[in-house]
């Protein structure tokens, strides 16, 4: 225990009692078990320890069983040498004696208010009742009915404390000089000095205390006799920013009296050196000699806890037809310790209808409470629990949340809670929502080839384009925008498959699952494929080539200026053409549909058509286009732009541009501008098939407008 205790063995009264002149002396009824437990060191248990301390030392001693007329003999000794008192002086927080739990300080304290208390207590055959009646003493009491009803245990005898909650507050028996009186009056004791032992986890020093007294008085209806606490303060050397334990050493002069608690007619003694047995006269505390008490105290540095929770989804978007969303809670702790309780942990999910927005409510409200505007009880805790957060960032359990059928614009949103959020107050507080919308969502699907972003024609591309889909969450796996074949990027490519990864069924939100053929060659997993654009190599220069003088089997529509293409349906071999508006746009009103007769039996009969501007633009009307579409911008690096919904509002919605499209050719553009809104829960707005034709049509041209051309040749005799 964090106490200095001295065990006192004091004699009863040698002669018959005095008249009394009380100096100071409490009034009122007993202390009750609460008081105690409040006002003692470790509450109850410390009286109990006391007066277990008497009992054992009683039980332990051979004695008669009678007093002497007189009071002496046998019982009374062994009374007098260790069954009388005990004593105790400790330190504890200012305003309250219990010090059985740690003192909690804020970290960064300097100033501790604490309070030395001193208390003396009487034994249990001190206090009534008294076996024998009224004095003289009995000389045939039982000594052993003093510790229980029989000789061997049994029930206890009123006198005693016998357990840790019940007090059993009882006043002293009467001034007398044996049986069962006791003969002490009060203590004085003078601190002369406090000073914190080296081995003080926490160091600093003491102020206040010194040359104060304690005055510890009988109490005529309790055997708690307490002294008026010292308060004293402890000036921490630095700021407490850990837990400790505080050792001060009191050093001090103290002397008895008894008989009665008229000062001057009490027979006074001091405790170690100095007067003793001073009675009808004055004794000065400072004519004692000096004593030392070692006194400690636990600090516990309260946690300075500041929680933030937050709330992370995998998918911005679902489906119409609902799907699973991940749900990622944590919380962050900013202050310098770990949560000292439990905190009450909540994930609340709650819907909003299209077009509207949450709100939030004044003070600290519980989530569904605190957040207003959504949709009647769609309001729901969906995962809780408690703990103690540590310093820095918690992960709590992420966990699939199933999404049923929504409307389009629908809104489902999620939101983590704390309580309490700080550890000095007991408030909730919430995180931002993170919100899922429901909708249609647009994807696109390049059949045939690669995705390759961030090369040029000419010169050096863009070192900061990254490849960016869109990722579904639906009821049979997450669908999403993918590309048949490998994708190639400066920088990341996320929400976008590879080697078809996302036209499976049951794909999870892992992105490791969908993207086997993104190509990476640095430590970043997706994407980041070299360090520069430059190192992608260039795109090929179609215009340059098919701009070639005298070139072979194609018809070139070279004019300047725009062109506007429609109603080109079935194009035959006759009709393939290659249309180039270096400084100009062109804009495609109808579908291009090139002839699919299945006579074509050589690649030299195949028709194409080969768009190449300096913007092209592509009607919302329009689903399908068998060409080449190349946009370049010009040397100024303007234009460059292929756009499939040009005659459409920028600001689209599921009715704007709803109709597929479908492009049966390579597209290559600075920007590419897919704007369609068609489809839904996998199935794309907009595909880019490369098909074999293409290649088998590029073939034939390049062959036919190629030469074997002799560089160097040389004469070698015949061998034989």
């Amino acid at each position: 225990m964090n106490k200095f205790v001295i065990r006192l063995s004091i004699a009863l009264a040698l002669g018959a009692g005095l008249v009394v002149i009380a100096p100071a002396q409490p009034a009122g009824a007993a202390y009750s078990s609460a008081q105690i437990e409040d006002m003692l060191e470790n509450g109850v248990a410390t009286a109990h320890g006391m007066d277990a301390y008497c009992f054992d030392n009683m039980r332990s001693r051979a004695y008669s069983s009678n007093f002497t007329s007189t009071g002496g003999g046998d019982l009374r000794n062994v009374i007098n040498s260790g069954s009388s008192y005990d004593y105790a002086t400790w330190l504890s927080k200012r305003g309250r004696g219990n010090a059985a739990v740690p003192v909690t300080v804020n970290a960064g304290t300097t100033l501790l208010p604490l309070q030395i208390n001193d208390v003396l207590f009487l034994c249990g055959p001190l206090v009534s009742p008294n076996l024998d009646g009224s004095p003289p003493c009995s000389t045939s009491i039982y000594g052993r009915h003093i510790l229980y009803a029989n000789s061997t245990g049994g029930t206890p005898a009123s006198r005693w404390i016998v357990n840790d909650w019940n007090a059993n507050d009882r006043a002293p028996n009467a001034f007398g000089s044996g049986c069962m009186y006791p003969a002490k009056a009060f203590e004085r004791t003078k601190i002369v000095s406090l000073s914190v032992a080296g081995d003080s986890t926490i160091p600093g020093t003491v102020s206040g205390g010194a040359g104060s007294v304690f005055n510890t008085f009988r109490n005529e209806t309790s055997r708690y006799w307490f002294a008026t606490p010292i308060n004293v303060n402890f000036n921490a050397a630095s700021p407490i920013n850990a837990s400790g334990r505080i050792h001060i050493v009191m050093r001090y002069k103290k002397f008895s009296a008894y008989h009665t608690t008229n000062e001057y007619s009490a027979t006074k003694g001091c405790q170690a050196s100095g007067p003793s047995s001073v009675t009808n006269g004055w004794l000065n505390v400072d004519d004692c000699g000096i004593q030392e008490a070692h006194l400690y105290i636990r600090l516990v540095l309260a946690s300075d806890f500041n929680l933030s929770p937050q709330i992370s989804i995998s998918a911005p978007h679902i489906s119409t037809v609902g799907g699973t969303e991940r749900v990622s809670p944590s919380v962050v702790n900013s202050g310098t310790l770990a949560a000292d309780r439990d905190i009450e942990w909540r994930v609340t999910r709650f819907v909003l209808a299209p077009n509207r927005n949450y709100g939030t409510s004044p003070g600290s409200n519980v989530p569904c409470t605190y957040f207003t505007g959504y949709q009647g009880a769609t309001c729901q805790t969906i995962a809780t629990g408690t703990r103690r957060f540590a310093r820095g960032t918690t992960s709590l359990a992420a966990f699939d949340d199933a999404i049923g059928a929504y409307a389009i614009g629908t809104k489902i949103c999620y939101a983590t809670s704390v309580n309490p959020y700080k550890f000095d107050v007991n408030e909730w507080r919430h995180s931002v929502p993170q919100c899922t919308v429901v909708g249609k969502q647009p994807t696109a699907q390049l059949w045939g080839n690669d995705l390759r972003t961030g090369s040029a024609f000419t010169g050096t591309g863009n070192s900061n384009a990254k490849a960016v889909g869109a990722l579904i969450a639906a009821p049979t796996g997450y669908k999403g925008t993918w590309v048949e074949y490998g994708v190639l990027a400066p920088r990341a490519v996320t929400f976008l498959s590879s080697g078809s990864g996302l036209a499976r069924s049951g794909a999870l939100a892992a992105q490791a699952e969908w993207s086997k053929l993104t190509a990476a060659n640095t430590t970043a997993v997706y994407g980041n494929f070299v360090p520069t654009a430059a190192s992608l190599g260039l795109q090929p220069d179609i215009a340059a080539y098919f701009l070639q003088p005298g070139l072979k089997g194609i018809t070139v529509d070279n004019a300047p200026g725009n062109l506007s293409l429609g109603n080109m349906l079935n194009v035959t071999k006759a009709n393939s053409r290659v249309y180039v508006r270096l400084t100009g746009t062109v804009t495609i009103t109808d579908n291009i549909t090139l002839d699919d007769d299945t006579n074509l039996q050589d690649n030299s009969l195949f028709p194409q058509i080969v768009i190449i501007a300096n913007n092209i633009n592509i009607h919302s009307n329009v689903s399908r286009l068998d060409a080449w579409l190349i946009a370049k911008a010009d040397a100024g690096g303007v234009g460059g732009v292929i756009n499939t919904c040009s005659n459409q509002p920028a600001t689209l919605t599921s009715a704007i541009c709803d109709t597929p499209l479908v492009v049966n050719g390579p597209m290559i553009a600075k920007q590419l501008l897919l704007r369609r809104t068609a489809g839904d829960l996998g199935t794309p707005a907009e595909i880019v098939n490369l098909r074999s034709d293409a290649y088998l049509w590029a073939n034939y041209i390049s062959s036919l407008n190629s030469n074997w051309v002799t560089t160097s040749s040389s004469e070698l005799p015949p061998r034989y």
